[in-house]
């Protein structure tokens, strides 16, 4: 039987009114320790990711080697076997990381097979094939070790079966069990908050909207930590918030950038960053590289990937800005209130729309869309 636990965070979700986005909730702000015979992973019954293709499985292990794009393309255009991917497989690999060039490539790599001439049943002899040139050696990223867990402890246990398919959970020294997801592998310069996903404004203030169908647990629980030689890790909370972010404002841009392991919001007492009380105005020892900046103008957008400052540019605003730490609890909920939304209305120069939020079936988690 699936995790209890789990299941519960994943029952209660958020309709948004404008666009029908859907918002995952755990119930309340402090949660219940799970029962005492709740099942441990390998017990728990996760849909299994959808089976690919050995040439689909080369392009994944390609990419989280570290090798280039071009080289990967270059595998897939002379591949002589198909790739064969369902819709499914495509949400997969999409997941893990693969960009939507190479996915494309994988798709136009199939249609060019379908479309070339069927060879004769009977073959000519051939030479035997030249013997294979000296190999290139292609350095890897340094990335953790995946560790097989039998029992892990009960915080990772709400999310190990979900989201082991999409990445890795090591066990990090001062940080305790950690996950990674594939695509920081496949893309080191990937970042929390930034990539596949939007800002929606709601009644628990801004919401990270991801686009990953993982997305639900490590941009609503736990926090983030670049760590110096793995890069970006999540460590798992049963806390949901609809963003755990820092902000950052000067002039008409603002930046974000996730909360910290040990970062702690608690109801009547404020923000405690390694058990010691902060103010608001407390930076939790983010550096500028830690945070994500954009116009106020492109606040809005569904790209902000691609539309963020380039690091030089944060540089010169970081030392400008004010910090925003403004959250609070209402009905049990943690609110995000971030940058105020009449100020990027008004620089934005369009209305934003408060998203209000109601119980959905579980079952609308993947298949509504924005």
């Amino acid at each position: 039987m699936k995790n209890k636990f789990t299941n519960l965070m994943k029952k209660w979700v958020r309709l948004g009114l404008v666009g029908s986005v859907m918002l995952p909730l755990l119930l309340g702000y402090a949660q219940p320790p799970p029962p005492a015979n709740a099942p441990v992973a390998g017990q728990a019954a996760s849909p299994a990711p959808p089976a690919v293709s050995p040439t689909v499985a080369e392009v994944i292990r390609l990419a989280e080697s570290g090798v280039s794009e071009d080289v990967i393309m270059a595998y897939i255009q002379n591949s002589p076997g198909a790739f064969d991917l369902s819709a499914d497989q495509i949400l997969y690999v999409k997941d893990v990381g693969l960009s939507s060039q190479v996915i494309t490539a994988m798709l136009n790599r199939d249609a060019a097979l379908r479309n070339q001439p069927q060879p004769p049943t009977a073959q000519p002899p051939t030479a035997p094939p030249p013997a294979p040139g000296p190999t290139v050696p292609v350095e890897a990223p340094l990335t953790p070790q995946s560790v097989e867990v039998s029992a892990p402890p009960a915080q990772v246990n709400y999310f190990y079966s979900d989201l082991s398919p999409y990445g890795t959970w090591v066990d990090l020294e001062g940080f305790g069990w950690c996950w990674q997801p594939s695509v920081v592998v496949i893309n080191r310069g990937w970042r929390p908050y930034c990539d596949s996903g939007h800002w929606i404004y709601s009644d628990c203030g801004w919401y990270w909207q991801s686009n990953y169908s993982w997305g639900w647990a490590p941009f609503h629980y736990g926090r983030w930590y670049a760590h110096p030689r793995c890069g970006w890790v999540w460590t798992p909370d049963t806390v949901w918030a609809p963003a755990w972010v820092t902000w950052r404002s000067s002039g008409d841009y603002c930046g974000w950038a996730p909360l910290p392991p040990h970062a702690v919001f608690d109801v009547g007492v404020g923000w405690r960053f390694n058990g010691v009380r902060v103010g608001l105005n407390f930076d939790f020892g983010l550096r500028s590289d830690h945070f994500t900046f954009v116009g106020l103008h492109d606040f809005n957008e569904r790209d902000l990937g691609h539309r963020r400052l380039a690091p030089v540019e944060v540089t010169k605003i970081y030392n400008r800005t004010t910090i925003i730490n403004n959250y609070t609890v209402n009905n049990n909920t943690i609110i995000n209130h971030g940058i105020a939304v009449d100020r990027v209305a008004a620089v934005a120069r369009t209305p934003i729309h408060r998203a209000t939020v109601r119980e959905a079936p579980v079952e609308s988690i993947k298949t509504v869309t924005t």
